[in-house]
């Protein structure tokens, strides 16, 4: 990740992500749905977050920072169980 320049012309800009839908950058974890329906499912994992998208596990992380989540279009079920925190 990194800061970029953009230059916009008329017409439609799609951003995808390259890479895995989950990573921590910066001690934030970034978790990314797609464009279709998704359920997006993070629980606790002893002092870590464990992420499942659509059935599919992602692995576990330990954010220091935020949990920020882009469900994308569609009808997305995005669920966060109540064990799930940030220090």
């Amino acid at each position: 990740l990194g800061n970029y320049t953009v230059r916009v012309v008329p017409g439609t800009l799609t951003v995808t992500p390259v890479g895995s839908p989950v990573y921590l950058a910066d001690g934030d974890l970034y978790v990314y749905g797609t464009p279709n329906d998704d359920t997006i499912m993070m629980t606790r994992a002893g002092d870590a977050v464990r992420v499942r998208i659509n059935g599919v596990s992602f692995g576990t992380f330990a954010p220091t920072g935020t949990i920020r989540v882009f469900a994308g279009d569609g009808n997305d079920d995005v669920r966060v169980a109540s064990g799930v925190c940030v220090p």
